[in-house]
C-alpha cells in the first residue's frame, strides 16, 4: 500500500511540473507574440504543446502567430485542433473563420462565423466579418443583411457603414451608399472619404 502511495505522489508530482513547465513555455510565447516575435512565438507554443497537447488555448494562440506570420493553412490547423478540444468557444471558430476569408475559402469563412455568432450573437464584428465572406461571393443582399446586424450591435463602428454603402453601390443604390459613406467618414473609416470623392463627389445626399 505504502509503495501505490508513494507511485502515485510521484506521478501526480510528475503531471504537476510537466503543467507548469508547458505553462511556461506558453506565457514565453504570449510575451514573444505581444513584441511581434510571432515565429519565435510559435515554438514556444510548439514546445508546450509537445508537453501537453490538450490545452485548447496552447493551440488557439499558436494559430493566432500563425495567422500573424501569414501562414493561413496551418493556422486553420490550430484552430481546428483548438476546436476539437474546446468545442464551445466562439473564438476559435471566428479566428478560423478569418483564416479561411484570408485564403478566399468565404464559404468555409462564412460557416464558421455562422458558428461563432450562434455561440455569441452580440459581436457586432462577427457578422461584419460574415457580411464581407458574403459581399466577396457576391451575395451584396444577404452581406448587407449582415452589416445592418453588425451596426445594430456596434453602430460606432465606421468600417461597417463603408462596407455597406459599398454593397449598396454594387446594387445600384447610390444614394443610400452615399449616405452610408458619409457615416463612415464621420466615424473615421478607412477609405471612406476616397468612396465619397468616387461615387458621390463629396457631397452625398441626405
Amino acid at each position: 500500500m505504502h509503495r501505490v502511495t508513494l507511485f502515485l505522489f510521484l506521478m501526480l508530482l510528475g503531471l504537476s511540473l510537466s503543467a507548469q513547465t508547458a505553462g511556461k513555455h506558453a506565457a514565453n510565447g504570449f510575451s514573444l507574440a505581444t513584441q511581434g516575435k510571432y515565429a519565435e512565438a510559435v515554438e514556444e507554443y510548439d514546445k508546450a504543446i509537445r508537453i501537453n497537447r490538450h490545452n485548447a488555448r496552447f493551440h488557439y494562440y499558436r494559430g493566432i502567430c500563425l495567422f500573424e506570420l501569414g501562414e493561413y493553412g496551418e493556422s486553420v490547423k490550430s484552430y481546428s485542433y483548438a476546436i476539437l478540444i474546446e468545442t464551445g468557444n466562439h473564438l476559435y471558430y471566428w479566428n478560423r473563420g478569418k483564416s479561411y476569408a484570408a485564403m478566399d475559402f468565404h464559404e468555409d469563412a462564412i460557416d464558421d462565423f455562422t458558428d461563432a455568432i450562434r455561440l455569441k450573437d452580440d459581436t457586432g464584428e462577427y457578422f461584419y466579418y460574415r457580411g464581407i465572406s458574403k459581399a466577396a461571393l457576391g451575395d451584396h443582399v444577404w452581406a448587407i443583411e449582415d452589416f445592418d446586424k453588425a451596426i445594430e450591435r456596434e453602430n460606432r463602428v465606421g468600417d461597417y457603414y463603408r462596407s455597406r454603402g459599398e454593397c449598396l453601390v454594387a446594387l445600384g443604390k447610390v444614394n443610400q451608399a452615399c449616405q452610408d459613406f458619409q457615416l463612415a467618414a464621420d466615424r473615421s473609416a478607412f477609405n471612406a472619404n476616397y468612396f465619397l470623392k468616387k461615387h458621390c463627389q463629396g457631397n452625398p445626399k441626405k
